[in-house]
């Protein structure tokens, strides 16, 4: 954690900023729906702290692309630990001129976070399509982190003696009770069993162990949406055949108006819906490699996860093209897009970009579209359905439906394009959710 006092960016950080200026806003505020969940779940404690909240009042609240406030929500709810923040926090405190009881204090739980991460890291098990890990609820690491909150809240009375003994700085303390009540609150949240959800993220350099509470539209109905003003959601994808439930209920919104407007395109002369069995996955490859010939490159193929991905790209190695293929994850998001959009050819593969690509023109069209995008198992879904009556219909189907629209999506994005999608099935997938899928394409599928 990074002071205030010290920061490089004091005053000029864009949390600083943005709130100086949303303050002095009189009639319409533009932010992120990260920036206002922010403003939502700190709004009573800046109160009690005798700050003002990120944002002022708000008569109406609009949010653009709707669908995704759901993801915002579970971020801004999220505890987030770090391996390396606890103990780079509580050395910083040993530092300190502070009585031997703290110090002991210290050790005991940096031992303890320590062995904890290494127990958390040995059982996580990976999910293919989520960077979440499943990390099983063992007696082992309960019995831990049950002995790290204990520990965490003796220091915390600790610290109210080392304050009054003036041996710290005031704002010195205040870093680290808020760090502690933050770690300590997810600690509670994680041993209420049935009460939160947690996963464990790692990358080359770094191990996080995320806790977030399992009911996030049960908070938005009492945070978010009980306030008596109007809340307008708009986007392309916020229902599905015209039915809006699955967001709602996904938001917690019990009571609500809608309405649909017809696309202005014209999806009959602009673009081509196709659909292909796929026998094997290696046909599939094929199939693909020949629509891609085909078309000259000027493609976007979009996968479920990028472990699908990789599978292709080990096949589509050994073959030769005569178009650039770009693979997102290979360089910066931005550096990917700019370099699909400059070279028309060029063939972008992707498991993230079912939506918030725009690439008008010539540079996309064609759509490929290798599996039915079906959430993965990770822990956030598998809570979803353990607390869902009908899994499929109330979890599975919607969200792929939805992720599925949203790749169609990229193709058409004016009256001046033009091209092709075509979706991959089984034979299984094409007997169950053919109706389903075809319900909300804009086009029938020709099969071949």
């Amino acid at each position: 954690m990074q002071q205030c006092s010290t920061c490089d960016w004091r005053h000029r950080c864009g949390q600083t900023l943005n709130r100086e200026y949303y303050r002095h806003a009189s009639d319409l505020i533009i932010c992120s729906h990260d920036f206002y969940m922010e403003h939502i779940w700190t709004k009573e404690s800046r109160k009690r702290e005798g700050q003002l909240p990120l944002l002022p009042e708000a008569s109406t609240v609009v949010f653009d692309e709707g669908h995704l406030l759901e993801f915002s929500a579970q971020k801004g709810l999220t505890y987030r630990f770090h391996s390396e923040t606890l103990s780079s926090i509580l050395t910083g405190y040993m530092d300190q001129d502070v009585r031997e009881e703290s110090l002991t204090l210290v050790e005991e739980i940096l031992e303890l976070h320590d062995n904890w991460f290494a127990h958390l890291s040995d059982s996580a098990i990976a999910v293919e399509g989520s960077v979440r890990k499943d990390v099983p609820r063992t007696e082992a690491m309960i019995e831990i982190a049950k002995a790290i909150a204990e520990k965490v809240d003796a220091l915390l009375e600790q610290l109210v003696f080392d304050s009054e003994l003036y041996v710290m700085e005031d704002y010195h303390v205040k870093i680290m009770e808020e760090y502690l009540e933050f770690f300590a609150y997810g600690l509670r949240t994680l041993l209420q069993d049935g009460e939160g959800i947690h996963w464990l993220e790692e990358t080359e350099t770094q191990t996080s162990l995320v806790i977030m509470p399992r009911l996030v539209e049960d908070i938005l109905r009492k945070e978010v949406f009980s306030q008596k003003i109007p809340f307008v959601f708009s986007s392309a994808t916020l229902s599905q055949a015209g039915d809006f439930s699955y967001t709602a209920s996904s938001l917690g919104i019990q009571k609500y108006a809608s309405f649909s407007v017809n696309s202005p395109f014209d999806y009959e002369s602009q673009m081509k819906m196709n659909g292909s069995v796929a026998q094997s996955e290696k046909d599939k490859w094929e199939e693909m490699g020949r629509a891609l010939n085909q078309n000259k490159g000027h493609s976007l193929l979009l996968f479920s996860s990028l472990e699908e991905m990789n599978r292709f790209r080990k096949w589509a190695d050994q073959e030769s093209w005569n178009f650039t293929i770009i693979y997102e994850g290979d360089r910066e998001i931005s550096e990917t897009v700019k370099a699909f959009q400059q070279e028309p050819t060029t063939v972008l593969c992707s498991y993230h970009l079912w939506e918030g690509l725009d690439v008008p023109g010539e540079s996309l069209t064609q759509v490929l579209i290798s599996s039915l995008p079906f959430p993965p198992n990770d822990p956030v879904f598998q809570a979803k359905r353990s607390h869902s009556e009908n899994p499929v219909n109330e979890v599975d189907l919607p969200y792929m439906l939805l992720r599925l629209r949203q790749g169609i999506g990229r193709l058409i994005r004016s009256s001046a394009d033009h091209g092709s999608v075509r979706i991959w099935m089984t034979e299984e997938q094409v007997t169950t959710y053919e109706k389903q899928v075809q319900e909300v394409l804009p086009l029938p599928i020709n099969w071949n």
